[in-house]
Order: structure tokens, then sequence, then C-alpha cells
């Protein structure tokens, strides 16, 4: 007897994940219509929404100007409602985690962006080019030896100063990838 109510127990738990999935016009109308349905100034409305892709909704939550209300929701339910505003299948964009979330900064002739998938990048003024990228996502030794890592660069920006290149990488917010590392690049040529 014990052994046949172990086995359906088995075989209706996983459905009872199934179910458990979330629906996005359940998760408008507790997080979202108090504002996006009330006709506030620069808050789109429902039917604005509709006009944008179920990744840029999607982008705002994790990273945008959405981003304090989607941390209150699981990556699904983000999902879920983005599909939900847009009446369109969401489909995971690759390209975003290169996205620029980092405030940009500058010397004659170069910009340099921190993006969301880790990479440091000096992009050309003059045409746009990327003139170099390093990838901080990884282990590095510190001059005080403590572990440290690379993570993606977002919030504060890269800062240039007497020659040199600084940047935190490491933002473990709204599904970013965490990391504790401060680095410093030589920009001219030193």
């Amino acid at each position: 007897m014990r052994s046949s109510k172990l086995r359906v127990a088995v075989f209706v738990f996983p459905c009872l994940l199934l179910a458990a999935a979330p629906e996005g016009a359940e998760i408008y109308k507790a997080h979202c219509a108090s504002c996006h349905d009330a006709g506030l100034p620069r808050i789109p409305t429902r039917e604005a929404l509709k006009a944008f892709s179920p990744e840029i909704v999607n982008r705002a939550l994790v990273s945008g100007a959405m981003r304090f209300q989607g941390s209150d929701v699981s990556v699904g339910e983000r999902h879920a409602v983005a599909e939900f505003v847009t009446a369109k299948k969401f489909e995971p964009d690759a390209g975003a985690q290169g996205m620029c979330a980092a405030t940009l900064s500058a010397k004659p002739g170069v910009v340099f962006s921190g993006a969301l998938d880790g990479h440091l990048r000096a992009y050309s003024t003059k045409d746009g080019a990327i003139l170099w990228d390093y990838d901080t996502v990884h282990d590095f030794e510190t001059v005080t030896m403590v572990k440290a890592k690379g993570g993606s660069l977002d919030a504060a920006g890269p800062a240039v100063a007497g020659g040199m290149l600084f940047v935190n990488s490491g933002y473990g917010y709204f599904n970013a990838i965490p990391g504790n590392v401060l680095l410093a690049f030589s920009v001219d040529s030193r």
C-alpha cells in the first residue's frame, strides 16, 4: 500500500509543477495594471506596449526603466508578462547580453563602454568600430591575494584618470553576473 501511494505522488507532483506556470494576465493585474491601465503621463498603456517585442519589455524589467518593479517577480513571471502585454512569443535575445548598461566614459578618439555580458569595449569616435574588447568574466589574481572574479559591468561606468581606465566588474542584481574586482588598464600606452 505504501509503495502505491509513493508512485502516485511521484506521478502527480510533476503535473502540479506544470500547472504552476505563471500566467501573464495575473502577473500584469497584480504588478503592472495599477500604473499602465491608469492613463498616467509618461507610462505606456497596455495597448501601447503591444508595439514592443517581449524581449524589449523583458530587458526593461531586468535592466531598464522598470528594473525595480522587475526585481519583485521571477524570470518566468517576467517572460509571461512580456508575452501578455505584447501578445507575442518570448524568444530569448542573445544580443541583449552584450547590451551597454553602464555609463560611458571617453577620452579623445575613444569611448569606453561596459556591458552586461562582462565585456569592456573601446569604440572609435570616428566610426564606432570596436578598437578592443576585454572579457572581464573570469578569476583574477589580485595584489592583496583576495580571490576576485569579474562579472557584469553595470551601474557605475569606467573612469579615466591619469592615463588609466578603472572599472568595477561584477554586478549581481537583476540577473546580472556577480563579481568583486576593480580592474585598471593603461590607456596611454604606458
